[in-house]
């Protein structure tokens, strides 16, 4: 996601492609026949890419038709139905607790449906339509301090993409997208009065161009939470993903646009430079980032 690689770097499917082609190896071990259709994948079966697609058989070469089975010290970690060879259901990853840590629905091999993952206590923190293995539809995201709401059309954002707080209170977000890209959006944070924070008033502000041009390069990112700043975006160091050369470009802009946002007093006039009052706002100001 070009974005979402701002809140999400890998795909899924190349992580389940990658986990299961690990997993389901050639066990050393042969095995009798599994009873109940269900099979352990570390003695039962043998998997194999084919036409792009994870295709496992049992011992004797026959296509699975059942119950693929992890366990980790006795215990089912994962299970996932097989047809004719192929994932074809809800596969379930579970928690050593035997709690439902993640659900991926597949049909013929490829993921159609939800894949949905949860916390430990069963609230959902992510869940993402797939259409013949590609995300397609409105997903969810739940991170650590705000929520993400987007919409997937063949397998990148278009349209709405918009991050929420915490509890789905308030938009911090609402951007407008073009195949994984930023076109425009607005920004909501709380009032700043000076150094002061009215945590009682919203303000909206439409997202300046250069803000927005940083973050499709990779050399800003989004506000992680609702906030008293009237920057929308933060720098996030070293980051290899940015453009260093957009980067060493627009450094001046970028900073006095930071400066801007973070402490207007110090480039809108209403203080006189090296004076105290102004000498001593500059020195909570770049204490107070939020």
């Amino acid at each position: 996601m070009h974005i979402r690689n701002k809140f999400l770097i890998l795909s899924v499917c190349s992580a389940l492609a990658i986990t299961l082609a690990a997993e389901y190896s050639v066990a050393e071990e042969e095995s009798a026949t599994p009873s109940g259709g269900v099979y352990n994948v570390k003695t039962d079966t043998i998997c194999k890419k084919k036409e792009g697609k994870t295709f496992c058989t049992d011992k004797k070469g026959n296509p699975l038709n059942g119950d693929m089975v992890k366990y980790k010290e006795g215990i089912v970690v994962r299970r996932y139905p097989m047809k004719n060879g192929y994932l074809d259901g809800v596969g379930v990853v579970y928690y050593d607790s035997g709690r439902v840590k993640k659900t991926l629905e597949y049909k013929e091999g490829v993921l159609n449906g939800s894949v949905n993952s949860y916390e430990r206590n069963g609230k959902v923190t992510e869940s993402v339509p797939y259409v013949d293995g590609k995300k397609e539809g409105v997903a969810s995201y739940e991170m650590q301090e705000s929520n993400l709401k987007m919409i997937y059309i063949d397998d990148e954002i278009n349209g709405n993409y918009q991050i929420w707080n915490k509890d789905n209170t308030q938009k911090i977000y609402d951007l407008k997208m073009a195949q994984d890209t930023v076109l425009s959006g607005k920004y909501y944070h709380y009032e700043k009065n000076g150094l002061s924070c009215n945590k009682k008033k919203i303000v909206e502000e439409e997202i300046p161009e250069l803000i927005i041009e940083a973050v499709n390069e990779h050399c800003l990112v989004w506000q992680p939470a609702l906030s008293c700043s009237a920057c929308p975006a933060i720098a996030i160091g070293s980051n290899p993903a940015c453009n260093q050369e957009w980067r060493q470009e627009h450094r001046k802009e970028i900073l006095k646009y930071f400066i801007s946002c973070r402490c207007p007093a110090l480039v809108d006039g209403s203080l006189t430079p090296d004076s105290a009052e102004y000498v001593k706002y500059k020195q909570e100001c770049v204490k107070d980032q939020n």
